[in-house]
């Protein structure tokens, strides 16, 4: 499970257990997340997706991401709200 927080945070942990950690900005619809430099895979790294939410889901589409697991993992499937 992932939080994106009101602070710019962007946190969680993979299904493997790895402990992610990332600053994060929305403009419009586009989403750019830039990686801790501490980050265990790409330090540093600026991913920026444009988003869509509908029927309760939200949808990533990579414009560009140097950090190829976080492309894969952003844009699997649709993301939904945990209460």
């Amino acid at each position: 499970m992932f939080t994106f927080g009101a602070d710019g945070i962007f946190s969680g942990a993979t299904p493997d257990g790895l402990e992610i950690r990332e600053s994060h900005t929305v403009e419009g619809d586009r989403a750019t997340f830039t990686a801790a430099e501490d980050h265990p895979a790409r330090p540093g790294a600026v991913g920026v997706y444009t988003f869509e939410i509908a029927d309760g889901r939200l949808t990533f589409t990579v414009v560009t991401d140097g950090c190829a697991p976080r492309a894969e993992g952003m844009t699997a499937a649709p993301w939904r709200k945990v209460e």
